[in-house]
C-alpha cells in the first residue's frame, strides 16, 4: 500500500498527515477566516414553525448534513426532531 500512497495523494491533491495535523490545520484555517456576521438579533433565528417547514422540505435519500440521521427521518418525524434541534428559552 505504501507504494500507492503518492499516487492517491496526487489524485486527491493531498498529502499524508496525522489526524492531529489535519485538525490543527483546519482549526487554523477557520480561525483566520473573516467573520461574516459579527452579531445577530434573536429575530434572525428561525422560529419552531420555520424549522419544521425546513424539515418538511427535506427530500428523502439526500444528504442533510454531517449527522448520521437519514434524510427520510427528517421529513417523516418533523415535530419530534424539530423539538430536539430547537432550543426553547
Amino acid at each position: 500500500m505504501i507504494m500507492w500512497t503518492p499516487y492517491f495523494q496526487q489524485l486527491e491533491c493531498g498529502v499524508q498527515c496525522s489526524a492531529h495535523e489535519l485538525v490543527q490545520d483546519c482549526h487554523e484555517r477557520q480561525m483566520s477566516m473573516p467573520v461574516v456576521q459579527g452579531e445577530f438579533q434573536c429575530v434572525d433565528l428561525p422560529s419552531l414553525i420555520e424549522l419544521e417547514d425546513a424539515l418538511r422540505a427535506t427530500q428523502a435519500d439526500r444528504a442533510t448534513g454531517l449527522d448520521p440521521l437519514p434524510s427520510k427521518l427528517f421529513s417523516q418525524q418533523v415535530v419530534a426532531l424539530s423539538k430536539l434541534y430547537f432550543h426553547s428559552f
